[in-house]
């Protein structure tokens, strides 16, 4: 009787705990999809097609409609900022200052409305029509100005960093390294150039399109395909947090790659919805928003994601510190430390991939290292490849130690 007892609590206790490890439906808004997911001043918004605005203070557990100023409830995006929060709608953009509780109508300046994606980059906002270019501004909505693009331009995604932006229209993805001056197209080695998404992180860059998902180590110079777990679905959204990248499939649910893309496996336990149309990551939890109008949660400590030791660091044998000052002009120095002593290589290359110098290339003892990078042209004794000063913008430089291997991006401002 006693084993029988403890087989049934041991049934029991697995069976429970299957059920804790699984999504859980949190909201169901009947039409409309899910276009955005966002967190600010721990309230949590959801963005829908149909219905406008939801806001929710117990990660979910609740939602409210918050939709009082709108001109349309078709909201297509949102993104935060100091200001506030922003939401793209059919209608152009409109703010809140005060958790969604009103919104206002942004200033004059962009052409038309159907304001497609929006996006946030140190407070400036980004809003992306569907067929008349890219306007930002710097001023909380006050006024907009054209950042990039033309009439007719269809474009799918926007993203930017602090010193890169990219849009991705119809047939390529545009980059600019000088906030809109110049842009280039970022596509070698895409294979499908529809692109839906493009997120990045301490260097890695992913772009969903289409055909699959593309990673790149170089600000988008070079793409490769992933495709260890994945196939050629559609991915709407992917959120980089380093090691650990979320992807949402228009058909085959939700994906996690614990190590920077190499992998991939489906995270869907539970999820019945799979049309996954928006992510959101906070510190304990995940939530999915989908095609159906549906938004999923899972608790974070649920999945098997990855904890770095030494941040992107794969060998406890070298820690790469870094550069410092970083943007610079026209010196900056990396740190690195060595455990023991191995070969090294310090190697800086250009936004497009083209070396531009070669700092260190020796056998080195344990130990602290700094290699200064002069911008300046170099003299006769040093091993730069180009025979010129340096102009302002992007640029990287790679440290290789035996299995070790780290791309870092450096910035120069004149």
């Amino acid at each position: 009787m006693k084993l029988k007892f403890a087989y049934i609590l041991l049934v029991l206790f697995f069976f429970n705990t299957d059920l804790r490890s699984q999504w859980i439906l949190v909201q169901n808004f009947d039409t409309g999809s899910i276009s955005d997911i966002e967190v600010h001043n721990n309230f949590l918004f959801a963005a829908n097609g149909d219905s406008g605005v939801f806001r929710s203070p117990d990660n979910g557990e609740n939602w409210t409609s918050v939709n009082s100023g709108f001109s349309t409830t078709y909201v297509t995006g949102l993104t935060v900022s100091n200001f506030g929060i922003f939401a793209s709608t059919v209608s152009g953009v409109f703010s809140s200052t005060n958790n969604g509780n009103n919104w206002n109508a942004t200033g004059s300046g962009i052409s038309g409305g159907y304001i497609r994606k929006i996006t946030s980059v140190d407070n400036d906002i980004y809003a992306g029509h569907i067929l008349a270019g890219v306007f930002k501004t710097t001023n909380n909505g006050v006024n907009w100005q054209r950042f990039a693009l033309g009439e007719g331009d269809k474009m799918f995604a926007i993203y930017g960093t602090q010193s890169e932006f990219y849009i991705s229209v119809a047939n390529t993805i545009l980059r600019t390294t000088d906030n809109g001056l110049t842009f280039s197209n970022a596509i070698n080695g895409l294979t499908n150039l529809f692109v839906m998404t493009l997120s990045s992180f301490e260097g890695d860059l992913y772009a969903g399109s289409r055909g699959g998902i593309f990673h790149s180590t170089d600000i988008g110079s070079n793409w490769t395909r992933v495709t260890y777990g994945l196939d050629d679905s559609v991915f709407n959204v992917i959120i980089n947090k380093g090691e650990n990248v979320f992807a949402g499939s228009q058909s085959r649910g939700l994906f996690l790659s614990t190590n920077r893309g190499k992998s991939w496996i489906s995270v869907n336990t539970g999820l019945t919805d799979i049309d996954i149309t928006s992510i959101a990551v906070t510190q304990g939890y995940i939530f999915a928003g989908t095609s159906n109008g549906n938004i999923w949660r899972r608790p974070l400590n649920e999945i098997p994601l990855s904890i770095r030791k030494n941040k992107l660091n794969i060998s406890e044998d070298i820690i790469l510190k870094g550069n410092y000052p970083n943007p610079f002009n026209p010196v900056t120095k990396i740190k690195y430390e060595l455990r023991v002593a191995n070969y090294v290589t310090v190697t800086v290359y250009d936004v497009s991939g083209n070396k531009v110098e070669t700092l260190v290339n020796q056998k080195q003892n344990a130990g602290s290292y700094e290699v200064e990078f002069d911008a300046r042209l170099a003299p006769p004794s040093r091993s730069r490849e180009r025979g010129s000063d340096l102009s302002s913008g992007v640029y990287f430089y790679k440290v290789e130690s035996g299995d070790f291997a780290e791309v870092k991006r450096m910035v120069l401002l004149k």
